[in-house]
């Protein structure tokens, strides 16, 4: 149900949204109706590509790499942006500031 400013709230948490189908995939954590479990941990999901994301990260070991250091990071997004890193590298010593 929409309020006075047309968002959509959550009956349970008060937790609201701009869209109706964001609610509705909220509510899933509430009810526990995923459509994706993880047999190693039985933890559930609604998205798919989520799944896929965690099995890869936590089960497979998966990790990113930054390009100029080394650094590892868990997700691909975690990573700094490519173009930031580029200009606070350190030509001198070729350490990378930003990770």
């Amino acid at each position: 149900m929409r309020d006075d400013e047309g968002r959509f709230t959550c009956s349970l948490c008060d937790k609201t949204f701009t869209q109706k189908g964001m609610l509705t995939r909220h509510m899933k954590e509430h009810t526990g109706k995923y459509k994706y479990f993880c047999a190693g941990c039985r933890k559930g999901f609604a998205r798919k590509y989520v799944y896929e994301e965690h099995m890869m990260i936590v089960h497979e070991g998966r990790r990113f790499y930054c390009d100029f250091c080394g650094k590892s990071y868990r997700k691909n997004k975690d990573k700094p942006i490519q173009k930031e890193r580029t200009f606070l590298l350190n030509e001198a010593n070729l350490l990378c500031y930003f990770c």
